[in-house]
């Protein structure tokens, strides 16, 4: 009897591909699960329905679990999901004694920018200190520790994913199509990039690997691709010829601390302390006190004397300037996408190739020409129109 694998998030981009390619290489019997019918369109053209799972009901969870031998868990969703969901998965996974939990985490676990030592896994994840990063580092510390207490399990960390449907790709392409994207020192910094199906060979192994304890391992391409590399391989399916801009990687660094007048906000502080002293909250506290109710009579009448600016003048202390909301000028490139390359560091994935005893089934040039493939069929690029449209961004750019 082939054993049975359970997959979450198989509506999603990784998850979907998990799901074909195991059907493809394996013998197991497979099973797609996902949270809700949002992201199921790579399903719908696989013609492949899937069963419902909500990670925060316990209950169901251990109900639609407990036959299964292995679950790859590709879930992904809100904070909530992310962190008590994960505790259910773990506590069910236990529970049902399962053979093994593959844990899809992520480089972000490390950073960003990344520590400079996470060439390899050895390095403190001390440096995800929010956001995704930091969840997914949360996540990683609970399977280790769940692994210590006998839950058979492994940790893969993929960087950015490429290969076909790749939103990464495309969110490229789009920047540079528009003239918002530009390349730091020449492109010549290192990208972390794995294929969607060479990522899928690698959790293949995993679930067949005897490897149980928790460890965590890099998946992304061994070779050394820079962000040069990787837009020249986009090339082909660009519809402009403009050269990509350079920008200066200090630009990238610039943050506007808004301390308030000085250089130490001593200005903000002062006009803090002063609005407080005259709020209206604190007068009537210290009317109470004959002293400063017979010093605020004082102060009103001597307002009164001044006239209509002093009236409006202290009220403005009081309450603060009105405020027009402001628009800020948009940044000239996509900085989120562009501040990438402040990362820099190459996590190299010799541990995983090793322990898994495998090579992965295609490269970073094949993977690219695979994704261009799809492109020009997907979006009929070698169309007139498409053509046209090239021509137009050449002059908007």
């Amino acid at each position: 009897m082939s054993e049975k694998i359970a997959v979450l998030g198989a509506s999603g981009f990784v998850g979907s591909m998990v799901l074909q390619y195991m059907e493809a290489h394996s013998g197991y019997e497979v099973t797609p699960f996902a949270g809700s019918t949002g992201g199921a369109t790579a399903l719908a053209h696989q013609g492949r329905s899937f069963k419902r799972i909500d990670l925060l009901d316990k209950k169901a969870l251990q109900s639609s679990l407990a036959d299964f031998d292995c679950v790859i868990n590709c879930s992904r969703g809100g904070n909530i999901v992310m962190e008590k969901g994960f505790e259910n998965l773990l506590e069910v996974a236990a529970g049902c004694r399962m053979k093994k939990l593959v844990h899809i985490s992520s480089v972000a676990v490390y950073g960003d920018p990344p520590h400079p030592d996470s060439v390899t896994e050895d390095a403190p994840t001390t440096g995800a200190d929010g956001g995704y990063g930091a969840i997914k580092r949360d996540q990683d510390e609970k399977l280790q520790k769940a692994a210590a207490s006998g839950l058979g399990a492994i940790i893969l960390c993929p960087p950015n994913i490429i290969g076909p449907y790749s939103e990464y790709l495309l969110d490229i392409i789009e920047s540079i199509e528009r003239g918002r994207f530009r390349l730091v020192h020449s492109g010549q910094t290192a990208v972390n990039v794995i294929d969607v199906n060479a990522l899928a060979a690698v959790i293949l192994k995993a679930v067949e690997s005897p490897i149980r304890d928790g460890r965590r391992l890099f998946v992304n391409h061994p070779e050394r691709i820079t962000w040069r590399d990787l837009c020249d391989a986009l090339e082909p399916v660009l519809r402009t010829h403009a050269p990509i801009p350079p920008i200066d990687a200090d630009v990238l660094k610039q943050s506007d601390l808004g301390l308030g007048n000085g250089p130490d906000g001593r200005g903000k502080r002062r006009g803090g302390a002063l609005k407080h002293l005259i709020s209206e909250e604190v007068r009537e506290a210290l009317k109470k006190h004959p002293t400063w109710a017979a010093l605020e009579s004082a102060g009103k009448s001597t307002v009164r004397v001044f006239g209509g600016r002093a009236e409006r003048y202290v009220r403005r202390v009081a309450n603060g300037p009105i405020r027009v909301p402001s628009t800020p000028l948009p940044d000239p490139f996509d900085r989120p996408l562009v501040s990438q390359q402040l990362r820099r560091v190459k996590h190299r994935p010799d541990r995983c190739l090793h322990d898994l005893g495998m090579e992965l089934p295609i490269d970073f040039r094949q993977s690219m020409q695979h994704f261009n493939d799809w492109y020009r069929r997907y979006f009929d690029a070698d169309s007139d129109a498409w053509q046209l449209l090239g021509h137009r961004a050449d002059c908007v750019g």
